[in-house]
């Protein structure tokens, strides 16, 4: 079986996820109650970054360190896109409620 798709795809979100994450959170950059929700992002890149290092040092042990990696990625990815998901469909103090005004 051929690990190339996985291992690259690995590398790609490892790179990009936290990169990625900076530029659209940098406003954010001073508010330390949002360093959680970068710290997440950088979790995952590292983690995924990790298992493909661990995956070229050994093939079956790799294999293991990478299902594992995806395994967290998803479910944090999952965590936070539901989460916000949810603050976003609490109402905003002051404003009238959709169907009210």
């Amino acid at each position: 079986m051929s690990l190339a798709f996985p291992r690259g795809l690995a590398v790609f979100y490892g790179v990009f996820l936290p990169i990625g994450e900076t530029v659209r959170r940098w406003h954010q950059l001073k508010d330390v109650s949002m360093w959680p929700a970068w710290l997440d992002d950088i979790l995952i890149g590292a983690f995924l970054l990790y298992a493909v290092w661990r995956l070229g040092r050994d093939k079956i042990a790799g294999q293991r360190w990478l299902a594992s990696a995806w395994g967290c990625a998803c479910g944090m990815g999952y965590f936070s896109f539901f989460g916000q998901r949810r603050a976003s469909m609490k109402p905003i103090p002051g404003r009238c409620p959709r169907m009210a005004c």
